[in-house]
């Protein structure tokens, strides 16, 4: 019984890690603030322009609209590195949902930290009734969140770590609550005589 607390100190410390050892990827970028929504259609593209925060770039998610479902018509999701396409996909316009994230996967981009990309959103043959529309923050950034594979596993598991000791640590209120809610329980637990 007078285990009990160092049993569930292990658990609260190793379960994290144990269940990070089974992530295949990790989010970099994640913009998710939103206020308006651009449309593109025709020869009217969308573009915007981002830095890649991690290495092994290997998918974009951007949240896009399709009114009532009514495109079925091809998009075009391009992706560029010093005005050069580096990764294009096509989708079909009845993929994408009023609204819906839609997740634009690709080959694993190597020694993307750091790096500028260009997107390109197109849809030649939509008509401006049937346009898409992109939701954007107030400057007409995207609402985006990019998808990177770990380079290390140790690496992930150490910086989740840092994280919380660092969010835990910048709490301070909490910090106390939960060392007084832990040292009541042990207090507790070694009180009682089973």
């Amino acid at each position: 019984m007078k285990y009990i607390p160092v049993i569930f100190l292990i658990i609260i410390l190793i379960l994290p890690a144990i269940t990070l050892l089974g992530l295949r990827k990790e989010i970099g970028l994640n913009q998710t603030t939103e206020g308006e929504i651009l449309f593109f259609y025709g020869v009217n593209d969308y573009r915007f322009t981002f830095l890649s925060p991690k290495e092994n770039l290997s998918s974009i998610v951007l949240k896009l609209k399709n009114i009532s479902i009514r495109n079925s018509k091809p998009v075009s999701f391009s992706l560029l590195e010093n005005q050069e396409v580096i990764r294009q996909l096509h989708i079909n316009g009845s993929n994408i949902g009023d609204p819906d994230m839609v997740r634009f996967a690709f080959a694993e981009i190597k020694n993307s930290k750091n790096v500028k990309y260009s997107v390109i959103l197109s849809s030649p043959e939509t008509e401006k009734n049937e346009a898409l529309g992109i939701h954007t923050n107030t400057l007409n950034n995207p609402v985006i969140i990019t998808y990177h594979i770990p380079t290390s596993r140790l690496q992930l598991i150490s910086g989740v770590y840092k994280n919380f000791v660092d969010k835990i640590l910048a709490d301070k209120i909490f910090f106390i609550t939960w060392i007084i809610l832990f040292d009541s329980i042990v207090f507790i637990i070694k009180s009682i005589d089973i």
